[in-house]
């Protein structure tokens, strides 16, 4: 009976540069490479990973402060086949008054096998941030995206509107209500066969969405502390409909220099599923070289 050994080694660098040709602009580039070789008596792989990174900053005014940024990934598999991903962004950020910030997006990510192309997306945002008062933000984004397959030209657009309320009700009570509804329309390429013969056939689908979300913390003392979130989301796509309610709690029972107890309790409802989930974290450090942590789970 033959034994069977196998040994792995990694290896990783990072790279880090920074530079700042004048006051008000700014570079930054990172590298990273991590490599992973898998020897054995029956098979051998390897694997490695190249990311690069660069973005240049122009602090010009409070008005107008863009940056461009750009990342590749590339992977490289001795068994399957290569991959890259790469991403370009424009972000123009402007504060027009003192409570009122701004920010425009745009954005293309491509994504390639073997060197070949295979999908793209291309994608614009406009965020407004305004503190209305003191302890109160609002945040509002617009977005749309276009994805599109390189080979059969299958296209995918979305657009979103979300929307958010920030607030501190008081020291030690902070509330967040966020809202968000988007649209989705794809044309899918699919094969066909009639009295001609085989054939290509485009099939449009359109889909909307939306979810609302309520956050609520309040630090009742330094060793308690409550924490709720309700999320509420719908949608249809084709035929397709979805009706989701989830309600999770956490109770932070005990947090002292040493120990901490947390318990937590979650509620889901998916259509004619419902689902109801109980949970226990309870963890001690007993030294700076040593620490325990024990969870707990419970589906009903």
């Amino acid at each position: 009976e033959g034994k069977y050994a196998t040994t792995s080694n990694q290896y990783k660098t990072e790279a880090f540069l920074g530079i700042v040709p004048l006051e008000t602009t700014h570079f930054t580039y990172t590298f990273s490479r991590d490599e992973n070789e898998t020897t054995g008596t029956r098979d051998e792989s390897q694997t490695e990973q190249l990311a690069h990174s660069a973005r240049f900053s122009w602090d010009y005014s409070r008005y107008f402060s863009p940056s461009l940024g750009f990342s590749t990934v590339t992977n490289s598999y001795t068994q399957t086949v290569d991959t890259e991903s790469r991403s370009y962004d424009l972000i123009i950020n402007s504060i027009p008054l003192p409570t009122l910030d701004g920010s425009v997006t745009f954005s293309r990510s491509e994504y390639y096998e073997e060197r070949a192309l295979d999908l793209t997306s291309d994608s614009i945002s406009l965020t407004t941030v305004a503190t209305l008062y003191p302890d109160l933000t609002s945040e509002l984004t617009v977005g749309w995206s276009l994805t599109e397959q390189a080979l059969t030209e299958e296209q995918s657009d979305s657009s979103y509107i979300r929307w958010a309320l920030r607030s501190r009700l008081r020291k030690s009570l902070t509330a967040t209500f966020t809202t968000e509804y988007r649209t989705s329309e794809a044309d899918t390429v699919i094969l066909t066969d009639d009295h001609l013969g085989n054939g290509l056939s485009v099939v449009q689908t359109s889909g909307e969405s939306g979810s609302s979300t309520l956050t609520v913390s309040w630090r009742v003392s330094e060793l308690l502390s409550l924490s709720g979130t309700g999320v509420d989301t719908w949608g249809y796509e084709g035929d397709a409909d979805v009706q989701m309610l989830t309600l999770t709690a956490d109770y932070l029972l005990l947090r002292t220099a040493k120990t901490n107890v947390t318990l937590n309790y979650g509620f889901n409802t998916t259509n004619d599923d419902t689902y109801n989930n109980f949970g226990l974290v309870w963890g001690w450090n007993f030294s700076r070289f040593f620490t325990l942590q024990t969870n707990g789970h419970y589906v009903l």
